[in-house]
């Protein structure tokens, strides 16, 4: 099997290289220049259109969605949809990444590509920062090249760098990486001005999305890191300074109002259960998606991929637990900063239902740990390695790219197709039964407004699934209606408008635009049945559903009768 090898060998990494492997990732993203819009990017762009009366959402507060009870009319631009619980609430204080937004919307209007086409190139000075804090780790040339590509061509950074929205991301771990940037190699004590420097890198890491506030302990443990005399306090003290200010930080977001009361969004202090059930999958699987092609979505879309993925994640660790040793023999400084820079950033995502994106700032610190992993292994267990952390991750990234495309494109198409239904019909409101995309069913009003200019067009999802339903009639303006199979709310993206603590319970009524709807029975948490009432003195709407193709009108069946329609499914696994 041959001998294991104490390092990669340099092989003359020279600045044109590192350009070449810089290009070739930022290549390996640019399809995302075709996605476009998706969801809450729509939302933004019809508030920077200053079409949006909210009380919550601003040009420099676009995270800030609203809640049930301050601000109702917020996320779909017209009325929350009918299941959003009564104590929901969704708001995120990202002032940075919205700006970055706005700057965008005043240079280039609605055009998406060229905000896309900004994310390719701040994923690119990402890389090139990341080369620099790779070398100031005292990580030899040829194993910092490969961190890179690893880093570079690993999953997680598909949504980051593809999803305008999800700038946020893209912008916490490039000042992360700035702010340990600054503060120089491991075996050097920083001085006054980097310690500045690095503390305002993680302030403006932490107003581009909360989770970056988890930089500041970060610099914290690289203080205390770093070569110091005993009897020297300062740098205890400097981490005390950046606990603090995290701390203040924390508090000003909860005395504002921010934060997420959503079971898709829940806060991990505030549901220790959810961390408990859920961090297990992201402790051991993330690594495993870093070493793989294994997607953690897999565990949000099928539950039965959690355990194995466990499973899985365990037996890699143990495996690659004797080659991590012998790779950091001498290096327990650097041992101990990757393994913090790894797990801090997932702290506030605990609790979120398992992402690959949730990884994005984790992912260097795998990739530079698989990296010294490779130089001591055998080499053919290196070359398995490579192959799995290297070359078929960079197929999935092209796939999963391709997906985001096909989703924004279907999400598209489904709106076009819904206002040809309401031409047809003569009806401004729709009342959409079933999708198998259920992003297209996230922000319906302003995607028609973006993208067809019609503010006159109103969609009123029933469900974000595709599950079968039995529909009927009870006399002219009412119906009754049953989720055959799975029940209603049990669709993935339903439970972001779902509070943890909001039980369905037989007799709850919702009422939204010429909707009521008045839960008959429940299954546990979620409604099997359901009573319809069309209200107002305006023209009834029309019934639609969206199949894999185009959208359809649903023939209503005559008082006393009933229509069942069957499930409706999508080439990609988005939940029922």
């Amino acid at each position: 099997m041959g001998e294991p090898r104490r390092e990669l060998p340099a092989g003359g990494v020279t600045r044109r290289k590192l350009w070449i492997v810089i290009l070739a990732l930022v290549a390996l993203h640019a399809p995302s220049l075709g996605i476009g819009h998706l969801a809450d990017d729509y939302v933004h762009e019809l508030v920077l259109e200053g079409a949006v009366e909210s009380d919550s959402l601003r040009p420099w507060n676009l995270y800030a969605f609203g809640s049930s009870a301050e601000d109702p009319g917020a996320f779909d631009i017209g009325g929350l949809l009918w299941f959003t619980s009564p104590d929901w609430k969704v708001r995120f204080f990202r002032p940075l990444t919205s700006l970055s937004l706005w700057l965008d919307h005043s240079l280039f209007g609605t055009r998406a590509w060229p905000q896309h086409l900004e994310n390719l190139l701040l994923f690119g000075l990402l890389l090139g920062l990341a080369w620099r804090l790779l070398r100031h780790l005292g990580i030899g040339p040829a194993s910092a090249l490969l961190a890179l590509l690893l880093f570079g061509a690993d999953g997680s950074s598909v949504v980051p760098v593809g999803w305008i929205a999800n700038r946020n991301s893209l912008l916490v771990a490039l000042f992360q990486i700035g702010a340990l940037l600054c503060l120089g190699p491991l075996d050097r004590r920083p001085t006054s001005k980097p310690i500045a420097a690095a503390l305002a890198c993680a302030l403006l890491a932490t107003l581009a999305k909360e989770s970056g506030v988890m930089t500041f302990p970060l610099l914290a443990v690289r203080l205390l890191l770093g070569p110091r005399d005993v009897r020297d306090r300062r740098p205890w003290a400097l981490a005390l300074v950046a606990i603090a200010l995290a701390g203040a930080y924390v508090l000003a977001w909860k005395l504002g109002g921010y934060g997420a009361d959503s079971r898709f969004y829940p806060a991990p202090w505030e549901h220790p259960n959810l961390v408990a059930a859920r961090a297990p999958f992201l402790a051991l699987a993330g690594p495993l998606a870093a070493a793989s092609p294994f997607a953690l979505d897999l565990g949000f879309a099928f539950p039965a991929a959690v355990p194995i993925g466990c499973a899985l994640g365990a037996l890699l660790l143990l495996a690659l637990a004797r080659p991590l040793a012998r790779a950091l023999r001498g290096r327990r400084a650097l041992g101990l900063l990757l393994l913090a820079w790894f797990a801090l950033p997932l702290l506030p995502q605990a609790a979120a239902p398992p992402s690959d994106r949730l990884l994005f700032e984790s992912a260097l610190p795998a990739a530079i740990a698989l990296a010294l992993i490779v130089g001591h292994l055998p080499r053919r267990a290196a070359h398995l390695l490579l192959l799995s952390a290297l070359v078929l991750p960079v197929i999935s990234t092209l796939a999963r790219q391709a997906g985001l495309i096909w989703l924004a494109r279907d999400a598209r198409t489904q709106i076009a197709s819904a206002a040809a239904a309401a031409d047809a019909t003569g009806a401004s409101e729709l009342i959409l039964l079933q999708t198998p995309n259920p992003l297209a069913a996230l922000s319906t009003g302003a995607q028609a407004r973006i993208d067809l200019g019609r503010s006159d067009l109103r969609l009123w999802p029933l469900q974000m699934g595709g599950r079968p339903l039995q529909l009927k009639r009870l006399d002219e303006r009412s119906f009754e209606l049953t989720s055959l199979g799975l029940p209603f709310l049990a669709a993935p993206l339903e439970q972001v408008f779902r509070s943890v603590s909001d039980p369905v319970a037989p007799g709850r009524v919702w009422t939204a635009g010429p909707l009521r709807l008045t839960a008959l029975n429940a299954s546990g948490d979620a409604t099997t049945r359901l009573l319809l009432e069309l209200i107002g003195d305006g023209p009834a709407p029309t019934f639609v559903t969206w199949t894999g193709a185009s959208t359809e009108i649903v023939e209503l069946p005559e008082p006393g009768e009933q229509v069942t329609l069957p499930a409706v499914t999508s080439p990609l696994p988005l939940g029922s």
